[in-house]
């Protein structure tokens, strides 16, 4: 009994919203392989395929409006491929898409007073490849109102880290003395 690999088979799924699962209509889904890629769009039911795939693993990736791109049942730096074979179902993936998240905030004084040009560091302790770490994953400067905002985030744990000068602790701001002449005016 031989397995023909020259057979065409399907990737037929739903892109839903992780947490209503709700359908997400116009969804992108991708097939990345290698330095080809195949694209579907998801109707208005969340629906997508892909077919005359031949025999093997395909890393799915999808992305819409307001939600993280990300990868089939992606966890940190890894992800689930789909496979297509003989007596395998790949008709029936479920992509849960997550939300994007936002987060601002303002920075103060200690009086209140917004700090304008603050420097806002938004850290995250991702887990790459088995390793914890925690690092950089984008900065800001606050506006004129002390205002900053992150936007396109994924669900996680991040950290914010600031660092200001207050316009009255400029360093570069300095007293130069009038210059003395004579006095009086009698020389």
């Amino acid at each position: 009994h031989r397995i023909h690999n020259d057979a065409e088979f399907r990737i037929v799924g739903v892109v839903v919203d992780a947490m209503t699962g709700t359908p997400v209509a116009g969804a992108s889904v991708l097939i990345n392989m290698g330095d080809n890629a195949m694209e579907a769009t998801a109707g208005g039911d969340g629906r997508f395929a892909f077919d005359g795939l031949k025999v093997g693993k395909y890393p799915l990736y999808a992305v819409a409006r307001g939600y993280v791109r990300e990868g089939y049942n992606q966890h940190g730096a890894f992800l689930t491929a789909v496979v297509t074979g003989n007596g395998l179902d790949s008709e029936h993936v479920v992509f849960k898409l997550h939300p994007e998240a936002v987060l601002y905030g303002k920075v103060t004084d200690e009086r209140g007073e917004p700090v304008r040009n603050a420097q806002v560091m938004l850290l995250s302790g991702d887990q790459g490849w088995g390793q914890r770490r925690v690092g950089i994953r984008s900065q800001k400067q606050t506006n004129d109102l002390g205002e900053y905002r992150f936007a396109h985030l994924g669900a996680g744990k991040y950290y914010v880290a600031v660092q200001a000068h207050p316009w009255y602790a400029q360093t570069g701001l300095r007293y130069q003395p009038e210059p003395v002449g004579p006095v009086g005016g009698i020389m």
